[in-house]
């Protein structure tokens, strides 16, 4: 196993589980050194967590050393991934992706830790595990015993 996904794979799990959907992708997102993004798609406070599997429209933009995207969101009742170069640009000026990784963690408020790992280890298998493949997201200590 490489080092950092040992590092995260002994990370205290006692954190709070988000509240929604929105909360659990912030809490993915906080967990970052710099190379990933929150992008917000509503105002704070405004969104209602619908019962449809949907989430907010809020996703995070992971970047690697390799210059590569990748953006993780919640739709259609799954936690997915999808890796920017794979897009299809339209005429539009919008992009269709024909292919994304769903996480194996389903639940809409799943522990962040959780998610962050099944992201890294995704990414990881897609760049054929490179070295430093932590994109910034790092385990955050939680004062657990």
């Amino acid at each position: 196993m490489r080092p950092a996904l040992r590092a995260l794979d002994t990370a205290p799990a006692s954190a709070p589980i988000p509240a929604d959907v929105h909360a659990t992708v912030v809490a993915v997102a906080e967990q970052h050194t710099g190379t990933v993004t929150l992008n917000r798609r509503h105002e704070d406070g405004a969104f209602d967590d619908p019962e449809n599997g949907f989430g907010c429209g809020c996703d995070i933009t992971l970047h690697t050393a390799e210059e590569e995207e990748y953006t993780f969101h919640r739709g259609d009742c799954a936690w997915s991934i999808v890796k920017d170069s794979d897009g299809r640009d339209l005429g539009d000026g919008s992009t269709v992706y024909d292919a994304h990784e769903t996480l194996s963690v389903s639940l809409k408020t799943a522990y962040p830790q959780q998610l962050a790992d099944s992201v890294l280890r995704i990414i990881a298998d897609d760049q054929q595990e490179p070295a430093d493949f932590t994109l910034g997201l790092r385990s955050v200590p939680t004062g657990g015993s």
